[in-house]
């Protein structure tokens, strides 16, 4: 009888210790993400980590283009994209979709299946990607050899955008630019998330190297309109 009420006392405490342990790993989860939702800089370093790591796992499976950091976007309603364009046919909600803008490349992978769903040619156009509307995007224009007329399009243009908000309108430092320039001047992953985007909207792309002549900007985004 004492030999059974021994062990049971000592079940007893095991458990307890077990329950306790468990206890504790779940409160330093808890606060470990507590500190992640405050501290934008880790949560810029854990996207920037999610995201290698689905481009190394997409990398296994294809040769992805070079030299070119792809727009990435989630798939959140298959069926509905996969009426629309028949680009998505076969796709499930979450997998992603891997834009390389420079390349005019499109893949779409399924992280669930680990499968390369599709590939094929640049599908954006017209604005058709979204950005956070509750956030806007601050862009500058600069006039760097467009008329006044192209700068006055451009600014139309980009008002049609939803997501972006024009901080102001200058004159860049050289005006012998050729062609759009998009320029990202933010380092938080999230944010340069959106520069690809508005930049993949215009069908330009996307650079993080601000032309030495050019002055900084307030802006996280900076327009060269050249000729």
């Amino acid at each position: 009888m004492s030999f059974t009420k021994t062990t049971l006392r000592l079940v007893a405490v095991l458990a307890l210790l077990s329950f306790g342990a468990w206890s504790f790993w779940r409160y330093q989860q808890a606060q470990k993400q507590l500190r992640l939702l405050n501290d934008p800089q880790a949560q810029s370093e854990l996207v920037a980590k999610e995201r290698q790591e689905l481009l190394a796992k997409v990398g296994q499976l294809m040769v992805l283009p070079e030299g070119e950091e792809p727009l990435i976007l989630d798939i959140q309603d298959a069926e509905v994209m996969a009426k629309a364009q028949p680009f998505f046919q076969n796709t499930v909600d979450g997998d992603k979709v891997l834009i390389y803008v420079e390349a005019g490349k499109s893949i779409i992978y399924s992280p669930s299946r680990n499968i390369i769903v599709n590939t094929g040619a640049l599908l954006v156009s017209g604005g058709a990607l979204p950005l956070d509307i509750e956030n806007p995007l601050q862009i500058e224009i600069r006039q760097g050899g467009a008329s006044d007329e192209r700068i006055e399009a451009l600014q139309a243009q980009l008002l049609q955008i939803a997501g972006v908000e024009i901080l102001e309108i200058t004159k860049a430092a050289n005006q012998n630019y050729q062609g759009p320039i998009v320029v990202a001047l933010v380092e938080d992953e999230a944010r340069l998330e959106q520069a690809r985007i508005f930049a993949a909207n215009l069908g330009v792309p996307l650079t993080e190297d601000l032309p030495t002549a050019e002055a900084t900007s307030e802006a996280e985004v900076l327009v060269i309109a050249g000729k």
